[in-house]
């Protein structure tokens, strides 16, 4: 009893310790869905729940029973891209724990996010459409480790629900996201990082160039990307037509690499290229998790729903040729030396 009243303390002195940073995200999301007109009430009400103001309490996963009484992991994600991504570390290391070389992977579908639209998602108020999870699944299921992938709306019996790292008290906004995943289970498993997690046979079609990732979101205000420029015969973009468009029109013209039907075309460009150099992003994810010469504009500072605000540092490139970079003048410098590296 008396260990139960001091585990109680505890949970309630780390509550009150975490609850204005509670308060500021719940408030900064009711904003958001309040002022975006496509958010139904019953959004505008999610906001409220009481696990944005103490957090919800997670069991650990009980891996073992699921292994003996199934005789394969199954490990659901309902996104985004780069979450999925760099969630594949974790569940390749716990699949090894249990002493098993694959796992199915199953993309969950239209589960929405209160906010999201407003902050300018491409996937509008869900985490993953179902386009979303055909465009990613063809490179999944090419992964040797990776036994098949389903995606569709429902959570499948006995799967590891690797969004439930959402309701635990971290602070999204810093640390690492592959390490966020390693909360959910109570094994001790390798952190190797730097290895890379996705692979791809090479694509040379864009084998002199650098490839340029710019989305909307996590760009950083105090990087101005004109001062690229005198690199643009030596860069291609890769992206939505709109982000092409919106970064012609704000800085210069460059080549585009168009639409592709699937993300390991990405994967085989990227194997082929120079490096990516870009923000954080799906695509930033995916060069990081091949550990392809890359370069991250950390999004310290941006601009977000119109606001000025800190942005999200919790990508940090390791292992191979990487940079991390925060102003202009570095970004300038480390292109030099990328292009200088892969002559």
């Amino acid at each position: 009893m008396k260990v139960i009243i001091n585990m109680a303390k505890r949970l309630i002195k780390a509550s009150i310790r975490l609850l204005p940073f509670r308060v500021e995200i719940m408030l900064r999301n009711l904003t958001v869905v309040v002022k975006n007109k496509q958010s139904s009430w019953k959004e505008k009400l999610a906001v409220l729940k009481l696990p944005y103001l103490i957090g919800s309490p997670v069991e650990f996963f009980p891996v073992n029973r699921n292994c003996s009484e199934n005789r394969e992991i199954i490990f659901c994600h309902s996104g985004h891209n780069g979450d999925i991504l760099y969630s594949l570390y974790f569940c390749r290391e716990l699949a090894a724990f249990y002493g098993m070389t694959k796992f199915r992977f199953h993309l969950r579908t239209n589960v929405g996010e209160p906010g999201l639209e407003a902050m300018g998602h491409p996937f509008k108020s869900v985490r993953m459409t179902v386009n979303g999870a055909q465009f990613l699944a063809g490179m999944l299921k090419q992964q040797e480790y990776i036994s098949r992938v389903t995606y569709g709306d429902e959570l499948p019996d006995n799967a590891f629900d690797l969004d439930l790292f959402r309701k635990m008290m971290i602070n999204f906004a810093s640390g690492q996201i592959q390490n966020y995943y390693y909360n959910l289970v109570d094994e001790h498993l390798p952190r190797e990082f730097w290895k890379p997690v996705i692979y791809a046979e090479e694509d040379f079609k864009y084998r002199d160039k650098i490839i340029l990732i710019a989305t909307g979101r996590y760009r950083n205000v105090f990087v101005d990307m004109a001062a690229l420029q005198p690199f643009c015969n030596d860069l291609v973009f890769a992206g939505l037509p709109e982000e092409y468009d919106d970064f012609c029109q704000k800085y210069f013209q460059l080549e585009y690499i168009g639409k592709v039907d699937s993300m390991m075309d990405f994967a085989k460009y990227f194997a082929g290229a120079k490096g990516v150099i870009g923000n954080q992003s799906g695509l930033f994810a995916l060069a990081e998790c091949m550990k392809i010469p890359r370069i991250l504009v950390a999004a310290e500072y941006i601009i977000c729903r119109k606001t000025f605000s800190t942005g999200p540092v919790n990508v940090q490139p390791q292992g191979g040729w990487c940079e991390s970079v925060s102003t202009t003048e570095k970004m300038v410098s480390a292109i030099k030396n990328l292009l200088d590296y892969r002559c």
